[in-house]
């Protein structure tokens, strides 16, 4: 504390910063001159839940002489904050039509009080943004007022109220912008009207130091009506995520000569081979080179495939099917790799009973590929799945690689069918010896690729649905250990695996697409936020005359070695590694 204490007040006032709430009220009881820096920061940032919570939170901001809400600088707020429901109203509502007259939305003058009472407001989330303001025009009055704002976030807009948008006063830094929303009774959605981009191109040039551009269920009717907007150029804007946006959207690109992160993702579900001959890809001006593009699956590969350039780190969150009955699906899959060239890629793949076979083809198409994050699963439970997991060493032989991360998810049919009880003893069986293979799975990686220097092999939870009941016949696994030469086990008795489910683990993994859907942000989870899987296992390789010797590391330092190959501008600096991590 004596050490915390010595810092002057600039060093104080920064550290204070980055608390709030129970933290901040902590903080702030440790002696008085901290206090007095601290104290004003619990109410700094609001997450608010529904209606309750908010006449709550109003209470709770102006009372005593000098309001709270002064000192509000982060303000979250879920759609039933915006609105209430006259249950009495909802329960005589059939289910498939709307609630819209059993909202009430007099709550939003509590909304109207903390937003001009605000005046350090920088980051706002507001959902059922289109309504709220047609039931209380003041409501969009007093957020175009924020004085300070920089981060915003608006559920449910149109193109009336993008244009409304222009007038914020704050200078924008990151925009969101959703076309639909979800709350407790629903998915509410822009009411019918035409969408078009050109709203879009007068709020871009209201606020030309936007830096970060979301756009949500955006599916406009018509690109820019008229040609000239090509002359406009948005050089600050560096961040472009179209969330189950139509490709129309994907015209707004050229308007960004410095964009370097590009996420695009056209529907939740995956195309057939006809589906993706029958793609028209997106045509037009070359993109710039890109440090991270993020495709939801192939479909958004073949949309853009004829735009875009180099990519420093390729994702592609959908499993890509790579077995020889896709030949098609694995030829566009190679013909993009081989036009952006990455040096890291993030993919997830699913596999049949034989071995890899395309790696050769990836190095040619990407001889500077350097590090790679693999999201590995059957696409069909067969007999001949049985060691599948043994062969990925050597499919991954010849690849020049410097950091790999493996993430297994528990065993699983195609996305999600239930495995019937013919199929029980040998999910048993492919799943005890997957973990089996597991324990020497860093050591034999490291075996076999002599440029390796970072392994991690990462695990997801179980509880799949392998049973007909919708549980899945295995308990939770253990962390996974040294890479050390383990025994094989014998293979159960058939009989007894069919007749034994006390080991069943109810519920879905977190981690797995749902076979109807792809959950946007599941991937996230597993790619940007490993760590929050059940279990992990980080390594250091360093090569010695007898072979690669492996170092057990934390996880935060696997986090740093991820940054590291992420943030390197090139090969060159890639090759720098062991200087950084010695």
């Amino acid at each position: 504390m004596d050490s915390l204490l010595s810092l002057n007040e600039d060093g104080l006032c920064s550290i204070v910063s980055y608390v709030h709430g129970t933290d901040a009220l902590n903080l702030s009881l440790t002696c008085r001159r901290v206090h007095d820096l601290a104290i004003h920061r619990v109410a700094a940032v609001i997450l608010c839940d529904g209606d309750r919570e908010l006449r709550l939170l109003h209470r709770y901001m102006f009372f005593g002489s000098r309001p709270r809400a002064h000192y509000l600088e982060s303000l979250i707020l879920h759609c039933e904050c915006v609105y209430s429901l006259d249950h009495a109203v909802e329960d005589l509502r059939p289910m498939n039509e709307g609630w819209d007259d059993a909202m009430d939305w007099s709550q939003n003058l509590l909304l109207y009080d903390l937003l001009t009472n605000a005046p350090k407001l920088r980051h706002l989330q507001l959902p059922v943004f289109q309504q709220a303001m047609q039931n209380h025009p003041q409501l969009g009055d007093a957020v175009c007022a924020i004085p300070h704002l920089t981060s915003a976030s608006f559920d449910i807009v149109d193109d009336s109220t993008v244009r409304f948008l222009e007038t914020i006063r704050g200078d924008l830094r990151s925009l969101m912008l959703g076309y639909s929303c979800e709350g407790s009774t629903g998915r509410y959605e822009t009411t019918d009207v035409a969408l078009s981009l050109d709203p879009l191109l007068g709020l871009l040039e209201k606020h030309r130091h936007l830096r970060a551009l979301h756009l949500l269920d955006f599916i406009p009717t018509q690109t820019f009506t008229e040609p000239s907007h090509i002359l406009h150029s948005f050089p600050a804007l560096r961040t472009l995520v179209l969330i189950t946006c139509d490709p129309i959207v994907l015209d707004l690109v050229p308007l960004f000569p410095n964009v370097s992160v590009i996420e695009f993702n056209m529907f939740d579900y995956p195309f057939t081979e006809e589906g993706l001959d029958a793609l028209q890809p997106s045509v037009g001006a070359p993109w710039p080179p890109l440090r991270v593009l993020d495709l939801g699956g192939l479909g958004e590969v073949r949309q853009v495939q004829e735009v875009v350039s180099s990519v420093h780190l390729l994702e592609v969150r959908n499993f890509v099917p790579v077995a020889k009955p896709h030949r098609r699906k694995l030829d566009y899959f190679m013909s993009f790799i081989r036009k952006t060239s990455p040096v890291g890629m993030r993919i997830a793949l699913h596999l049949l009973a034989a071995p890899m076979q395309f790696w050769p083809e990836v190095l040619q198409a990407a001889p500077d590929l350097r590090f790679l994050e693999l999201k590995l699963a059957l696409e069909d439970i067969t007999e001949d799945c049985v060691g599948w997991l043994d062969r990925v060493p050597d499919a991954l032989r010849m690849l020049p690689l410097v950091s790999l991360r493996v993430l297994l998810p528990r065993l699983s049919p195609q996305h999600g069918h239930n495995v019937g009880k013919s199929k029980k003893g040998l999910v048993r069986r492919l799943e005890e010896e997957r973990s089996t293979s597991l324990v020497t799975l860093p050591r034999r990686l490291a075996e076999a690729l002599p440029t390796l220097r970072f392994v991690a092999v990462y695990e997801a939870v179980p509880s799949m649905h392998f049973t007909d009941d919708g549980g899945g016949p295995f308990s939770i696994p253990q962390p996974i250990a040294a890479p050390a030469p383990v025994p094989a086990q014998p293979a159960p008795d058939a009989d007894e695996e069919d007749s034994d489910d006390s080991d069943s683990d109810p519920g879905r993994d977190p981690d797995w697409p749902r076979s109807d859907s792809f959950a946007h942000g599941d991937m996230d989870a597993d790619w940007a936020k490993m760590g929050t899987l059940a279990h992990s296992s980080c390594w250091r390789v360093r090569p010695t005359h007898e072979g690669p010797e492996l170092e057990q590391v934390p996880e935060l330092y696997g986090d740093r070695v991820r940054y590291f190959f992420e943030d390197a501008e090139d090969v060159e600096a890639i090759s720098k590694f062991e200087d950084v991590f010695p």
